[in-house]
């Protein structure tokens, strides 16, 4: 269980940093030629980004990226992976090899850390936005929620927001103002802001202990609020932008909102929201609608070729000599979500008659995975390919545990099976190692020509 879930730990982080750090390159181009929309736009990488870590391989090899770039990739993320587990002791008197164990001590330190540390953080948000929370009235009237003097209007709720006032809004802001801002606002409900700041705020107490997390929801925060401004004065020229540089300043010294909700008193600079609102230009249209979907895109795209869905393929391997192949069989393998392998062949099917079970004579093909940083057995793969009484191939897999020094492999962990008919099968195990192995399987007839060619 902790294996598993420091190996899905640590490529989440990766995954994110990444993003993140992609982001902060791109944001001050994507600014210049798009505006603050679009540069908040751009923040639309991180989600499909981490879908795309998730995403399950394409359903054919492809090449998704060369070698050069998600080999080093994978190297990271192994050495990530590896650094929590035991060396590999040397064999034991007897000459035969002693399995590693993993560091149990060490990766219950960090869950219990990391546990302690995002209940905490929720802890600490959730009596935030509680204490706020608990100043709203609900106005049926006016179908708004009111707050006390002194209180930054917000836009409360996720799926339906609704707008929330202060008692002192129409003293404090003029009529022009009041308008800007209800318009700022709108914009927040329209665009599911409150919704979005949760989700970001759930992936920063996943990664309280990242400094590229809380730098992203810092800039996130602000580019958000830019995109609004933006959006809100989309219609009026610089010249006419003094009420909503006033309504900012009469707004500096209201009370902040919850962490949970946008309000239009945020913990943006003040200093750069007026700098926009006098001098900002809203950005040239092709670039906002163009550019940063095709970057996005890119960014997830380049991510589910190296995480996951890349694939290393080892080539074909022609029958054996004195063998006449019946099938060519495929095989992809991933161990704990790396980088898929890929291998083909070529081997004669042994004839076994439906009323007969066990074992038969046949060809079979065996091999032993291991871990290229310990030098140690991970599991062994033994595969055939049966034909029946209605002339169909039939291509089994099983998934054994390594092999002891000078052993056969050990026992069955689980099988797969896939017929000519069936296209790709898939299996999912974990082995006493602690690797989360899948394969797939596809079996494919050759014809006589085929086979010999």
């Amino acid at each position: 269980m902790l294996n598993e879930w420091m190996h899905l730990a640590v490529n989440f982080s990766l995954t994110l940093s990444a993003c993140v750090l992609a982001v902060a390159v791109l944001r001050p181009a994507v600014r210049w030629l798009g505006g603050p929309r679009a540069q908040y736009a751009l923040w639309l990488a991180v989600p499909l980004c981490l879908l795309a870590w998730r995403l399950p391989a394409p359903p054919v090899a492809l090449p998704l990226a060369p070698v050069a770039v998600h080999k080093p990739i994978a190297e990271w993320r192994s050495q990530a992976t590896e650094f929590l587990r035991e060396p590999a002791p040397p064999p034991a008197a007897n000459g035969m090899p002693q399995r590693a164990a993993p560091r149990s001590g060490l990766q219950q330190l960090l869950f219990g850390a990391w546990l302690l540390g995002g209940a905490g953080l929720c802890l600490l948000l959730w009596r935030q936005h509680r204490r706020w929370s608990r100043q709203l009235v609900w106005q049926p009237d006016a179908a708004r929620w009111r707050l006390p003097v002194g209180h930054s209007p917000a836009v409360v709720g996720w799926w339906k927001p609704k707008l929330a006032l202060p008692d002192d809004f129409a003293e404090r802001f003029t009529a022009e103002e009041q308008a800007l801002i209800l318009t700022h606002e709108a914009v927040h409900a329209r665009r599911r802001d409150s919704l979005w700041n949760a989700f970001v705020t759930a992936l920063c107490v996943l990664q309280w202990f990242n400094p590229l997390a809380w730098w992203a929801l810092r800039r996130f925060q602000r580019d958000q609020e830019l995109a609004c401004d933006a959006a809100a004065l989309a219609a009026l020229p610089a010249t006419q932008r003094r009420p909503y540089w006033d309504a900012l300043l009469k707004a500096h010294a209201l009370s902040p909102s919850s962490a949970l909700v946008r309000g239009w008193r945020s913990a943006h600079p003040l200093i750069e929201r007026l700098r926009w609102v006098q001098h900002g230009v809203q950005g040239r249209s092709w670039a906002a609608l163009g550019l940063v979907p095709m970057l996005v895109l890119a960014m997830s795209g380049v991510v589910y070729a190296t995480h996951g869905a890349a694939v290393l393929d080892f080539g074909h391997r022609p029958a054996t000599e004195g063998y006449p192949a019946d099938a060519r069989v495929e095989v992809r393998t991933q161990v704990n979500g790396g980088l898929w392998d890929h291998d083909s062949y070529e081997i004669a099917a042994a004839y076994v008659p439906d009323h007969l079970t066990g074992n038969h004579r046949g060809q079979f093909t065996t091999s032993t995975h291991y871990s290229p940083y310990e030098k140690r057995a991970w599991f062994a793969l033994a595969s055939h390919v049966l034909r029946n009484d209605k002339d169909e191939l039939i291509g089994v897999i099983n998934l054994r545990e390594p092999p002891e020094w000078g052993q056969q492999p050990g026992p069955i962990v689980a099988s797969v099976e896939a017929r000519q008919s069936e296209g790709w099968q898939r299996l999912s195990a974990r082995t006493a190692a602690g690797v989360v192995v899948r394969i797939e399987l596809r079996v494919l007839p050759l014809s006589r020509t085929q086979s010999g060619s």
